[in-house]
């Protein structure tokens, strides 16, 4: 796979043996510490922390000091990037995370690149936490997050902070536009060695 990064940028991987998370029957499910990638500067983070009401004890939060909103999250805030393995084009995903603010504005931001490496596209943006761990999946127009891809195949699915302090346990993506996740979720979905 052929990645092109945006200049300027510290990308850090957090596995040195890359994986993605394979789809299946519509379902992938991914634990936000296990991100394959992470994009941070000596200020601006994510961290792995325990914590006994995630899913698998551990989660991912940014740092209580960044409660500002940046110009440009894309380029500008911490980011983890994600590879998994989508077997359907031309569907609609549906995007839940299941997280917390340290208060009802904080956000988070997920998109997806597109085939240059340098522009995007974005689903969900600006998903909003409540204060205690649950599943989100309404996006800043109200709708439900969701993406199309183009095409079946290994994709790129990264988040960003957005305002204030976020605290993200899962991702979840589904075809299922009915689906509502319940409690932690479902298992964590098999990751494949690439």
């Amino acid at each position: 796979m052929t990645r092109q990064f945006i200049a300027g940028t510290n990308l850090i991987p957090f596995n040195s043996i890359p994986t993605a998370f394979i789809e299946q029957n519509g379902l992938v499910v991914m634990e936000a510490e296990n991100y394959q990638y992470s994009l941070e500067d000596e200020k601006q983070k994510f961290s792995v922390v325990t914590n006994l009401d995630a899913a698998n004890d551990h989660s991912v939060v940014t740092d209580s000091y960044l409660t500002l909103e940046f110009d440009n999250y894309r380029s500008d805030s911490p980011r983890l990037d994600f590879n998994t393995i989508i077997n359907q084009g031309m569907t609609p995903y549906f995007v839940w995370i299941r997280g917390k603010g340290s208060d009802d504005a904080h956000t988070c931001n997920i998109g997806t690149p597109v085939a240059d490496g340098h522009n995007w596209s974005f689903f969900g943006e600006n998903i909003a936490f409540d204060t205690e761990m649950a599943w989100q999946n309404t996006g800043e127009m109200g709708a439900p997050a969701q993406v199309v891809f183009d095409t079946p195949g290994m994709k790129t699915i990264s988040l960003w902070m957005g305002s204030g302090e976020i605290e993200v346990d899962r991702i979840l993506l589904t075809t299922d536009p009915t689906y509502i996740p319940k409690d932690e979720g479902p298992a964590e979905s098999t990751r494949l060695t690439l």
